[in-house]
């Protein structure tokens, strides 16, 4: 009951942080075994295949592996260490030293690979096991088999599962990247790595190793944000944002985003003026086009706007009749914060419009007016109020699209909550120090997961509100909705 090659300030960093048992310090030592002999048997198949094949070409093929790829493991180890050196100098951590193993309560994956290693040993020691290849070749392939078999087919089928080592391992990897990226951005700490570490850091960052790194990277992750949607870096939400990005005293910031192609019009460049047309080449009819399209979004808008409104107000008359604080009234309480923030979202959407309209109004007035002069109009283009929509058509009105916004943000709300599901589940078995930044970071995105499951339930049941009000209104039958006391 041992653990293996324990590095340099293990439990001290983020870069080194200590995996619970059963875990291996590394999955290096466990899986290289297995790939040499993997890589025997297909040099041994391909010389069976060629008819060259002889007694012994499997073990003496894994041997060969083996004494290729253990240098590099070694070489591996040792630029690690140095490059680890530069990261804990950035901190000001003094490490604590290396140990080859130390002693554990239960079994380990590496209990299974020394095992493994040891049962090779003395299978090479009897001459009747492997007749027909001897020295070293024997003894290195008997162990790398036992290696190969103890630690990663016994250990990781029956000690860890394998997904929850490679998702373990990955989290780890993830970390790591996220500190070296540190060193990159630091010239000063880069120049002093000694000529061995900046070799290694080199390999560690060259591009081969970011390519086959995003090429892991590359399966589908969950992650929006929940109003306008788009792709979240890759676990990109993972700890490591976490562990960064602590509590800020930043500017509050409320914004909103239009579909692509919504307000495409004349001189209009990502939304803004660009100004980069003229009096004389100004066409009238494409402004008067806009104008109308932007009318009609307005009418749109305004009338989703005050639905939002009007519905909030209903919410919230519920709600404060609401006495006891429990789960339900928690849930009702985020129902509301969604509205509350939709609301506000529409009105500035009706807001952002109005200008629209006003500017389109401004430029047609300059048309038709002097170059010397400017009209009343264009200096007071503003569009009159917003059409209201009275209680009696509140009643009749179909949110349609409002219910499509909700599903949207619920769709986006269930990709969160999957997404911080999986990056508990994955540093879940990762060990840190006690009131550590990591531990910090992680404790944050628990309460992150817990918070956002209860947001996706509480927009599930206002989306499911909002679909009984699009079917009733379907039906013709909105006016026996629940609305209709109000």
């Amino acid at each position: 009951m041992v653990r293996l090659f324990i590095p340099e300030g293990e439990g001290q960093h983020a870069l080194t942080h200590r995996f619970a048992d059963p875990y291996p310090t590394s999955r290096k030592h466990i899986f290289t075994p297995f790939m040499n002999v993997m890589g025997g048997a297909g040099i041994t198949a391909f010389l069976a295949i060629v008819g060259r094949s002889r007694p012994g070409s499997f073990l003496k093929s894994t041997a060969y592996l083996s004494a290729a790829t253990t240098p590099y493991l070694v070489l591996d180890a040792y630029g690690r260490r140095e490059v680890n050196r530069a990261i804990f100098k950035l901190d000001n951590v003094e490490p604590k030293p290396a140990k080859l193993w130390e002693k554990t309560k239960g079994w380990t994956v590496d209990d299974m690979f020394l095992g493994g290693g040891i049962l090779g040993i003395c299978l090479a020691l009897n001459s009747r096991a492997f007749p027909a290849v001897g020295g070293w070749k024997r003894i290195l392939g008997a162990v790398t088999l036992g290696c190969a078999v103890g630690g990663y087919v016994v250990g990781e089928a029956f000690i860890v599962p394998q997904p929850d080592m490679i998702t373990v391992m990955y989290g780890s990897s993830q970390l790591r990247d996220a500190q070296y990226a540190r060193l990159e951005n630091d010239d000063k700490a880069q120049q002093a790595l000694s000529r061995f570490g900046k070799l290694a850091f080199s390999h560690h960052t060259s591009l081969l190793r970011k390519l086959s790194t995003d090429l892991f990277q590359s399966v589908p992750q969950a992650g929006t944000s929940v109003p306008a949607g788009g792709a979240a870096p890759a676990l990109a939400t993972d700890l490591n944002s976490v562990f960064l990005q602590q509590g800020t005293d930043a500017d509050i910031s409320i914004g909103l985003g239009f579909r692509k192609g919504e307000l495409d019009g004349p001189d209009i460049d990502r939304g803004y003026r660009a100004y980069k047309d003229s009096l004389s080449t100004r066409d009238k009819s494409e402004l008067e086009d806009r104008l109308e399209r932007l009318k009609e979004m307005l009418k749109e808008k305004s009338l989703d706007s005050q639905y939002l409104w009007f519905y909030l107000v209903f919410k919230e008359r519920k709600f404060y009749k609401m006495q006891t604080e429990d789960r339900e009234k928690e849930l009702f309480r985020r129902q509301l914060q969604l509205l509350d923030s939709m609301a506000i979202e529409s009105s500035l959407r009706v807001a952002v419009l109005e200008y629209y309209i006003a500017d389109v109004i401004k430029r047609l007035d300059q048309t038709e007016q002097d170059n010397r002069s400017m009209s009343q109009n264009a200096l007071a283009a503003k569009i009159s109020a917003s059409e209201k929509i009275t209680p009696h058509q509140m009643l009749n009105f179909c949110p349609d699209a409002i219910t499509d916004r909700v599903r949207e943000i619920w769709s986006g709300q269930k990709r969160i909550t999957g997404e911080l599901e999986q990056i508990t589940n994955m540093h879940k078995d990762l060990y840190f120090e006690p009131g550590s930044l990591e531990e910090t970071g992680l404790e944050k995105c628990r309460e992150s997961y817990k918070n956002m499951k209860l947001n996706t339930e509480a927009t599930e049941r206002l989306l499911a509100e909002f679909e009984d009000l699009v079917r009733a209104a379907d039906s013709g039958r909105l006016n026996d909705s629940k609305l209709a006391g109000v």
